[in-house]
């Protein structure tokens, strides 16, 4: 069955090339947002990687979420072993940029996207990159990519993982289609039981589902100087006494709905500011044209340099990379992706700096910690808009509550942590150990 699934799924592929090839590269090159590692995901210009010194591991994460998450386990690796060479990839361009911000200078660690799933450009690169061992973070599931791996008896192995109720369902309607998914991993390690019990319900055998935890509570940052916030806060506009929302990693309309809500607050809590970080960045033309809508002074990331004497209502953070900075001077977080059926994205980020969270009703990918956040106080589920105005209206009255739940969001992250010890002793445990290498290659899903 696993063969008849490859071959429809590589007979798609030689059918569809031609029709939709032309397209996808026009848009791919001319999109800003891909063209610059459109090629490369064809395995055009791989170079820079010396020859196979020793153990060489390939972590894959999808995007910018996927590799802060992982940020911990890279340093603990590199930690243990400096002379073992990290393969380091993404498939966005937040995520690529990320790992050159991070990693472009640090030794034995080679960054490159993957490669697009087509067999010819997935065996150059697994024959140039020659890894002993590829960790995928949490999603991003290529069959060609995976089934490959496998048959150059490349341990294979799916960290963090989740998967949503509705993706067990409809993956559990096609007769062995998770196996074709998930086969190919040597081990298969979950967030949590609902997380193992889905995939189970999928059709999957149990050996090689285990539970490790979530490695996004291993947070690795570093809380910026008082300097630092100091200079954080005159970039935005905002005075010294200033209670800061943050919406962060929003998707439209949210920010349409934060800025409604932000606009009635305003008019009780004068000292209020707004930061709105899209999650498309590029997307800020549109949310600055609903700022001032509603007649709200609002800076730009990109442009508040020589406006600082000038107080702003709402700053729109347009830049990559910095969210986590102003989570730091901020006093209430909202999440994004969770008033639209998205998702949800990282609310352990903002709760790391103790300030409470709130986040909407579509938080399946975060479900678990959603969940935890709710009964232990540290964050607040809201259903819609007028929940929403009425959470913040309490938090922004109550110092004390949100003192109380910013200290109980984060002594739950510091509660929750250990997955990346465990990762790193199984991934030791396969490239340094034989028997357990060849133990983790005879188990068959």
């Amino acid at each position: 069955m696993i063969k008849f699934y490859l071959f429809i799924y590589n007979l798609f592929q030689i059918l569809a090339l031609p029709v939709f090839f032309p397209f996808m590269a026009i848009y791919g090159l001319s999109k800003k947002k891909y063209k610059d590692h459109f090629l490369k995901r064809f395995g055009i210009g791989l170079k820079g990687l010396d020859s196979k010194r020793s153990k060489r591991i390939w972590i894959h994460c999808l995007s910018l979420g996927e590799l802060n998450a992982s940020k911990a386990l890279i340093h603990t690796l590199k930690e243990k072993h400096p002379k073992w060479e990290i393969i380091l990839s993404a498939s966005t361009k937040s995520g690529l940029n990320e790992l050159r911000r991070c990693y472009s200078k640090k030794k034995n660690i080679f960054i490159c996207t993957l490669p697009f799933d087509f067999i010819p450009v997935v065996k150059r690169y697994v024959d140039f990159l020659k890894p002993d061992c590829f960790l995928l973070v949490e999603t991003d599931i290529w069959p060609n990519l995976l089934w490959h791996l496998k048959s150059q008896n490349i341990p294979t192995f799916l960290i963090n993982g989740s998967i949503s109720k509705r993706s067990s369902k409809r993956l559990s309607r096609v007769p062995n289609l998770s196996t074709f998914l998930y086969g190919p991993f040597t081990g298969i390690f979950m967030q949590s039981q609902d997380d193992k019990k889905r995939l189970l319900d999928t059709g999957l055998r149990h050996e090689k589902i285990e539970v490790y935890g979530n490695i996004k509570f291993d947070l690795t940052l570093n809380a910026p100087t008082l300097q630092k916030k100091e200079q954080l806060l005159k970039r935005t506009g905002f005075p010294k006494d200033s209670i800061i929302l943050i919406a962060g990693s929003t998707h439209e309309p949210e920010e349409k709905t934060m800025l409604k809500v932000f606009f009635k607050l305003k008019v009780k809590h004068e000292n209020l500011g707004l930061i709105i970080a899209p999650r498309d960045i590029e997307r800020y033309p549109e949310i600055l044209k609903e700022c001032k809508k509603l007649g709200l002074e609002t800076r730009l990331r990109t442009h508040d340099i020589g406006n600082s004497s000038r107080t702003t209502d709402v700053f729109l953070l347009n830049t990559l990379g910095e969210l986590l900075s102003f989570y730091s001077i901020s006093h209430i977080a909202f999440v994004g992706g969770s008033l639209v059926p998205i998702g949800g994205h990282n609310i352990l980020e903002p709760a790391f700096f103790k300030i409470p969270v709130l986040f909407g009703p579509h938080m399946e990918s975060f479900l678990e910690v959603a969940r935890k956040f709710s009964k232990d106080g540290g964050g607040f589920w809201v259903k819609n808009q007028e929940d929403l105005f009425e959470r913040l209206s309490l938090l922004i009255k109550d110092k004390k509550l949100r003192e109380k739940m910013g200290e109980k969001g984060f002594l739950l992250i510091k509660k929750n942590q250990g997955a990346v010890k465990k990762y790193a002793k199984i991934i030791e445990a396969v490239l340094l150990d034989t028997k357990n290498a060849k133990r983790y290659n005879r188990k068959v899903i």
